[in-house]
């Protein structure tokens, strides 16, 4: 049996909605093996594909499961073009999921508060969004993972005690590049986070490749109940990227699955209906 159809098998029982692990890696080793495993499990099953939690063994039928969808925006806040995709959010009713840079929240602290003051999600994802996350150390990681929440707390203007109205803790981290090691996954879930990947890959950060076509394009194809469809606000620590392609597809998402009866829910939202108690899957 070759490596790459043993590597195969041994994904076999992961479910579809949040594959806690590094797909550049994995691609690496198998080639394009692990897209065609993923688009046959919404295909070959007539009674629909499984969503399981990696906690519980409790499974789910997409065809039962509510039409849910979180859009989640990485690399900010970014300036005008974080203030552009929340004004638009928030014209639109539609909650959503920020994966905040902590040195980017230092630059711009009210946009970290106009997120919490419209009840979105907010996330850690790193300090410098370091591509070298993955090799360090514990005690390395740790402090890179504080570093960003102190920062992103910090901006909130808010403190770490009391009730949950009054605490700009995050609980959700997602890896720089969806980049993690057992040390990362380790540190992170003594710290009390949950890690976050995704389902749906739009490539947006690409501005220069990727148009609003291609990105509500992407999103058609990937969609499906649970989903959680990556988009970037920024674009890690650089200064006036592009993010208009973005900020163009944002509405026409919106009323695009909205009128195919799906309702926008930030991740937290969506792992407590959907039963997900974990998404480290590992």
């Amino acid at each position: 049996m070759s490596a790459g159809f043993s590597a195969i098998l041994s994904l076999m029982f992961l479910p579809p909605l949040l594959f806690d692990i590094d797909f550049n890696l994995i691609k690496h080793d198998i080639g394009q093996a692990i897209p065609a495993y993923v688009s046959s499990l919404w295909t070959v099953d007539p009674d629909g594909p499984k969503i399981t939690s990696a906690t519980t063994t409790s499974t789910t039928t997409v065809s039962n499961t509510p039409k849910l969808v979180a859009l989640t925006f990485d690399d900010g806040p970014y300036g005008t073009s974080t203030e552009k995709i929340l004004s638009i959010l928030e014209s639109e009713h539609a909650p959503a999921t920020f994966f905040l840079i902590g040195k980017n929240a230092e630059k711009f602290p009210d946009l970290v508060k106009r997120m919490y003051a419209d009840h979105d999600d907010v996330g850690n994802h790193s300090y410098g969004h370091s591509r070298g996350l993955a090799d360090e150390t514990s005690v390395d990681f740790s402090s890179d993972v504080d570093m960003a929440e102190n920062a992103i707390i910090k901006a909130a203007g808010r403190n770490t005690g009391g009730n949950s109205g009054n605490t700009a803790h995050p609980t959700l981290y997602r890896p720089p590049y969806g980049s993690l090691s057992q040390t990362m996954t380790d540190v992170l879930k003594a710290k009390g986070y949950r890690t976050i990947l995704w389902d749906i890959d739009t490539d947006d950060w690409d501005a220069e490749h990727i148009s609003t076509s291609n990105i509500i394009d992407r999103i058609r194809k990937g969609l499906k109940p649970g989903s959680i469809i990556l988009l970037h606000d920024g674009r890690d620590t650089h200064i006036n990227y592009p993010r208009q392609n973005t900020i163009d597809a944002i509405k026409p998402v919106i009323d695009g699955l909205r009128a195919e009866g799906y309702e926008f829910v930030t991740v937290t939202e969506l792992m407590a209906r959907l039963g997900i108690e974990d998404t480290t899957v590992r």
